[in-house]
């Protein structure tokens, strides 16, 4: 029996030795970290905290009970669940006042700015974000900073002022460039596609958007790919593209999770709903508008509810019933209004509060004062009222240059951090001024490389044609020197042409935008190659199918393009061959061909055909001059104006090029 005992309890000790684990402010904080990177397995992550919270607890590791308790409020924030958010956010703010950590409280400081972005607070928001950024450069956190600058870029993104949020997304995109952070790189993208939604540049917002889709796909980030999606939507609805924005705010609803019950799809439903009024389908749209008006009402959104009921009041005006539509107008203008006289009356109440607590201070300290005297003059004789009267002045002479000194050294703290910044701005601009000035030189090395050749053809020729008596000879020594000097001139060309668009924005380019017939481009391009055609016996055949389309671009890039790719198909196309161009119209887009009859490509030089420099396996027919550059040239002037670029070729066969540009671009 005694022994049956000792072996359970060694059974037990056992098992207890086994399965516990060691618990230290390390483990935990590790733990934290694990569960802030699985945070959107919601079942893993909330177990795990409840956890984490208990065991800071038992070994009064406050630093750890206050990022957990910190996470906690950020999860909940994730999901939507504002009430529960704002809960553990300032327990946790509340905690870390004891603290004295700056790093800890710098985070705290951004988590309550975040709350207060989320229920559109945005000047408290901002508040806090500056509060936390100025830690930061206390602490000379260059990522808190980066997140910081993030976090003020959206508030000024919010409330409409976007070249602020540009020039702040730009400070943090700086960063995360140079750490490779693939994650923070998507949502920085994400909020200047945004803005370029809101500055109308809706294409490159487009582009922008589906690179960082491509990203969240990658890292699984589903909440990510729920509010990419949105966006996409928006720019899509922006676009008069309908269809396309549903689709996509459906997408979003879907990655984001939790539908009707998930507070933040509200928007989502809400502009499906107004979508789904352009697309004329008016029950489903009701049915999106009240899902989003509960969300709404449920949060608190009155702005957001505010959009709601217009979009209502449009959606019964297209139903013809327009008493309601009237009742939604009504309640929208009486919510516009109480919100109005309660930012007006918080406004004029903090101000009074403030004005009546100062004035309360003052009387405070005036009795203060009174009372010291009465009870100096009732215990002391004159004397030593009089010292007492001279140590007072001295201390108040003393506090006086105490907050001096502190003034001083506050300025000093505060020039200093704009020291760093400016230091922080410079690293970076320096470091793209190098790759710039890195670029530069290769791209006259090869210039240099490539013109010495031509220069000394020249100056032999000129020898030779010193020495010459035959007119003849003379003569094609001439046309040597006029080949070579070609030659030279388009490699110059190529190189200003990459100048040029590396220095072109999107401002210059809407500048260039013009009108364009298509019938007289082709036919215009085409008749300034018919000498250089000839002197290679090559016909020129243009087929137009497209009778004189208009579409809408870059006249002086298109031109630049199709001389390109018109030059380069003379350059390999054998004597007595044809060089065939034609235009048409494909769906929305113009669609220009150039087809040569030269030796084709290879698979490997497709694959190689766009890089700056590269010389493919095909050589010019008529000993012709390549720089390297012509095709590179015109894949970067066509992804620049927001066309597209393909071949058809094989080797042996001849060469195919086929572009296309958006007839409303």
């Amino acid at each position: 029996m005694k022994q049956k005992l000792l072996l359970t309890l060694l059974f037990v000790l056992f098992n207890i030795f086994v399965q516990s684990e060691t618990i230290d402010s390390i483990s935990i904080d590790k733990k934290i970290y694990e569960v802030y990177s699985r945070k959107n397995d919601s079942i893993f992550a909330f177990s795990s905290i409840e956890k984490l919270i208990s065991q800071s607890k038992s070994i009064n590791y406050h630093g750890g009970l206050v990022s957990a308790i910190q996470l906690k409020g950020y999860l909940f924030l994730n999901y939507g669940k504002y009430n529960l958010a704002q809960k553990y956010i300032f327990e946790a703010y509340e905690l870390t006042k004891n603290l004295k950590n700056d790093k800890v409280l710098a985070q705290t400081y951004r988590l309550i700015g975040t709350y207060y972005e989320r229920k559109e607070e945005y000047e408290k928001a901002l508040d806090f974000f500056f509060k936390s950024l100025n830690l930061r450069i206390k602490l000379n956190d260059n990522k808190g900073i980066a997140e910081c600058n993030a976090s003020i870029g959206i508030i000024f993104h919010y409330i409409g002022q976007i070249k602020k949020a540009i020039h702040y997304y730009q400070k943090s995109l700086a960063f995360y460039l140079v750490e490779k952070n693939e994650k923070s790189i998507a949502d920085i993208q994400s909020n200047i596609g945004a803005a370029y939604n809101n500055l109308g540049h809706l294409d490159s917002a487009i582009y922008y958007l589906h690179s960082v889709i491509l990203i969240k796909k990658r890292l699984n980030d589903y909440i990510g790919q729920g509010q990419s999606y949105h966006n996409l939507a928006t720019t899509y609805f922006l676009k008069g593209e309908y269809n396309k924005a549903l689709e996509y705010y459906n997408l979003a609803i879907k990655n984001t999770g939790g539908g009707v019950e998930n507070d933040n799809n509200g928007s989502s439903y809400q502009l499906a709903g107004g979508t789904l009024i352009k697309l004329k389908r008016y029950d489903e749209a009701k049915k999106y508008l009240t899902i989003s008006e509960n969300i709404l009402k449920r949060n608190n959104l009155y702005n957001e509810l505010a959009e709601n009921y217009v979009k209502q009041a449009e959606l019964f005006e297209k139903l013809g019933d327009f008493k309601t539509s009237v009742y939604y107008n009504s309640l929208k203008n009486s919510l516009m209004d109480s919100l109005a006289q309660v930012k007006t009356k918080l406004s004029f109440d903090e101000i009074e509060a403030k004005y009546k607590a100062a004035e309360k201070q003052q009387e405070l300290e005036l009795l203060k004062s009174q009372n010291k005297i009465l009870e100096q003059q009732s215990k002391y004789n004159s004397f030593l009222a009089i010292g007492s009267f001279l140590l007072l002045v001295t201390l108040t002479i003393l506090l006086f240059y105490l907050k001096e000194v502190k003034q001083t050294r506050k300025e000093l703290i505060q020039k200093n951090q704009l020291i760093e910044a400016n230091n922080r701005e410079a690293f970076y601009q320096n470091t793209n001024l190098e790759n710039l000035i890195a670029e530069n030189q290769t791209i006259m090395g090869v210039l240099a490389h490539d013109l010495r050749s031509p220069f000394s053809k020249i100056l032999g020729l000129a020898n030779i044609l010193e020495d010459e008596d035959e007119k003849a000879e003379s003569l094609a020594y001439l046309n040597y020197i006029k080949t070579i000097s070609k030659d030279a001139l388009q490699l110059i060309q190529d190189t200003v042409n990459i100048s040029q668009i590396y220095n072109e924005d999107a401002e210059s380019l809407q500048a260039k935008v013009q009108p364009i017939n298509s019938t007289q481009i082709i036919e215009e391009t085409a008749s300034g190659f018919v000498a250089i055609a000839k002197e290679k016996s090559i016909a020129i055949i243009v087929n137009n199918n497209s009778d004189n389309l208009i579409f809408f671009s870059s006249k002086e890039y298109v031109r630049r393009i199709l001389d390109n790719l018109i030059s380069n198909a003379i350059k390999f196309s054998p004597s007595n061959s044809k060089v065939i161009l034609s235009c048409s119209q494909i769906n929305n887009n113009v669609v220009f061909s150039i087809k040569d009859n030269g030796p084709g490509l290879t698979e490997a030089d497709q694959k190689q055909l766009y890089i700056r420099f590269k010389k493919l396996s095909a050589r010019p027919t008529g000993n012709e001059a390549s720089s390297g550059l012509g095709l590179f040239i015109v894949k970067q002037l066509i992804d620049l104006l927001g066309g597209n670029i393909s071949v058809i070729s094989e080797k042996g066969k001849g060469c195919e090029f086929i572009i296309e540009f958006k007839i409303k671009n």
